[in-house]
């Protein structure tokens, strides 16, 4: 429903002659999330009518009952129609655009077609990558990341209780594997948790040091590093900024994996499209530059620096970088 809420929405106000009243809000989702279903799904038509109809009942009052059902058989009767206009429609909402300011229009067009496209399942191994490929039948992609394409629970596929491998999608990986040979460097991972490129560095042979600001997520790093079997690593449960101003260490490697707006991951988290707009990556920039400030507190000279962010703007990429080099 999220993915192509835009293109739903035009549909359902094709049918509707008046916007539903905010009061009755709860049966504009509901419909949304019935025309979804008989869309994109291989639920029963039968089955999506009746719980949709009957949840608006008993949400919403009887009146509008009728209405839903009405739009629903209307949907079952233009399905192959209604399945092309979605597949052609725009899908990035307007608050969304001002974000994408930076790129062309065919590019706006493949981010566009990319939000329905269902993410697969990206895992990091320890080691014998091969093996684990063929183990869960996986494809190894050019950045020795491999990608599960069957539908499955993460927990019963084979070696994942034993801790050989972790859920990382493969852009996720890039910032470690930029790093290079690490071996035996001292790292510090600044932005922790929940911990993906934390065992990326122990799996390279790092001495890592891994801080977040969290104490819930740092247990959860902790947990996910017991899973995998890392115990060789310090943790530290402080605010990087206060961290950076203090201390006296310095390192051979400083991962920062910035907090941002998250706009790049639509495809993983498509409501994003629909709470995210350009005063959230504004918001984001000036603690990026504190961070970003500071890092040059702790790498030591002739170090790595190495600067993450998972947005799709610019603002928060190149534009950082290139303000921090100046």
């Amino acid at each position: 429903t999220l993915r192509n809420w835009v293109g739903l929405r035009r549909i359902l106000y094709n049918f509707v002659d008046k916007k539903i009243p905010n009061k009755y809000r709860l049966a504009e989702y509901l419909l949304l999330q019935g025309m979804a279903e008989l869309l994109f799904m291989s639920t029963s038509y039968y089955a999506v009518i009746d719980e949709t109809v009957e949840q608006a009942k008993w949400n919403c009052g009887k009146s509008l009952s009728g209405l839903v059902n009405g739009v629903l058989r209307n949907v079952i009767n233009n399905k192959p129609e209604l399945r092309k206009r979605i597949h052609k429609s725009n899908l990035i909402p307007d608050d969304f655009k001002a974000i994408l300011k930076d790129y062309s229009s065919p590019q706006i067009k493949k981010i566009n077609t990319s939000i329905t496209w269902q993410p697969w399942l990206d895992v990091s191994v320890k080691d014998n990558v091969r093996y684990w490929a063929k183990k869960l039948r996986a494809d190894l992609l050019p950045n020795g990341s491999l990608r599960v394409k069957r539908p499955t629970r993460v927990e019963i596929l084979p070696g994942f209780k034993d801790g050989q491998w972790w859920v990382q999608d493969a852009a996720a990986a890039l910032p470690v594997q930029v790093m290079g040979w690490i071996n035996g460097l001292t790292v510090i991972d600044l932005c922790a948790a929940p911990g993906g490129k934390t065992a990326q560095l122990l799996a390279k042979g790092a001495r890592v040091t891994a801080l977040d600001i969290s104490q819930e997520r740092m247990e959860t790093l902790q947990q996910n590093m017991n899973r995998l079997g890392y115990h060789n690593l310090r943790t530290k449960v402080v605010d990087a900024i206060e961290y950076m101003k203090t201390t006296k260490e310095s390192y051979d490697a400083v991962l920062l994996d910035a907090p941002c707006s998250a706009t790049g991951t639509l495809r993983r988290h498509p409501e994003v499209l629909h709470i995210k707009t350009q005063a959230d990556v504004d918001r984001q920039i000036e603690l990026q530059r504190k961070l970003l400030s500071l890092c040059k507190n702790i790498v030591r000279v002739g170090g790595i620096l190495v600067y993450s962010v998972c947005s799709i703007s610019k603002d928060e990429g190149e534009r950082q970088i290139e303000w921090f080099l100046a």
